[in-house]
């Protein structure tokens, strides 16, 4: 493998303080993504001749060739392709850079970073942060999805203020607070064409034998599904694990092509209500509800999170199940 040299940093560096600019980046990415001189143009409203002289100025500036041109076609060299990634990213910092001074400008005092898993609007949510922002204007409300794990761990490295996620065993850390948004019935999952469609419940025998997708973790069991299959062992009652998910469509469309059946908590249910192919049915052998979380660290709490937290806990219509 061949190592760049030093000064090839440091004189790319030079160059690009000396002159790039954010026009140069613009119309390097339009090209990226049109392959045409003239549509590239076209869409900047500049003229096809300002176009080609700023791509041939930061070809220039960077003493690489960024395009492959011939009287026919376009194409992106290899270095072109690189540097693409890294102009997108700078485009959208900039971009974010300029909405935050603008939101600053109009006045707002701050920010709320929330991260979410999937499907939480059945548990509530819209309405609460309806409600905060209305009485917040000034607050900027940044909000996110992710896999549980993953908004736990960017919770504890302060990318987020506060997550909502079902319940998983590593939540249960001294140094947060848990607040309960809802407790919801685990119910069964399955085809419309399964055998458990006639029945209105299901005992744990029933599942004797049946292909089971466990919904899990990236690294460590949802407290739902590890409670379900703790409940089989203890009774001696044998499944066939056929996979392991941590993407909730995956599963989805499992169920949907007859591979298996799951377990899940109500909650998830709006998620496919548009889906004929799915049918839930209650466990008659009543499992723990699964509880859905608010949770935040509990020192350096800043305003916007504290005053989040007092309109959750004053919201009576999350009051656990």
């Amino acid at each position: 493998m061949r190592h760049r040299p030093d000064h090839f940093h440091f004189k790319m560096e030079e160059q690009g303080r000396k002159s790039m600019n954010q026009k140069q980046l613009e119309i390097f990415t339009a090209l990226a993504d049109n392959l045409n001189f003239t549509k590239t143009a076209e869409q900047l409203y500049l003229s096809q001749t300002t176009v080609t002289l700023q791509i041939r100025s930061l070809e220039e500036e960077l003493q690489v060739k960024l395009f492959e041109r011939t009287s026919r076609s376009v194409r992106l060299t290899y270095a072109g392709s690189v540097f693409l990634n890294g102009a997108r990213e700078i485009l959208d910092k900039i971009q974010l850079t300029v909405s935050e001074t603008v939101f600053a400008a109009q006045g707002y005092t701050g920010q709320l970073r929330i991260g979410f898993a999937d499907d939480v609007n059945a548990a509530g949510l819209s309405k609460l942060l309806r409600d905060y922002s209305a009485c917040n204007p000034q607050i900027h409300l940044l909000i996110q999805g992710g896999y549980p794990e993953d908004l736990l761990e960017r919770l504890l490295s302060d990318e987020f203020d506060l997550i909502f996620t079902p319940a998983f065993r590593s939540l249960r850390n001294e140094n947060l607070v848990r607040h309960v948004m809802g407790r919801y019935r685990t119910v069964a999952a399955f085809h419309q064409d399964h055998r458990f469609s006639r029945k209105k419940s299901l005992k744990y025998t029933d599942f004797e034998g049946e292909n089971y997708i466990f919904i899990s973790g990236k690294q460590e069991e949802l407290d739902f599904s590890g409670d379900f299959v703790h409940q089989l062992n203890t009774r001696h009652i044998h499944i066939n694990h056929i996979a392991r998910m941590d993407n909730i469509d995956t599963v989805f469309l499992m169920l949907d092509a007859d591979l298996g059946i799951t377990v899940l908590p109500e909650y998830f249910i709006g998620r496919f209500a548009g889906t004929s192919q799915i049918c839930t049915c209650p466990i008659e052998e009543g499992l723990k509800p699964t509880a859905f979380l608010a949770v935040w660290k509990d020192k350096g709490m800043t305003s916007p999170l504290k005053q989040f937290v007092k309109t959750l806990q004053n919201d009576r219509s999350l009051t656990p199940n």
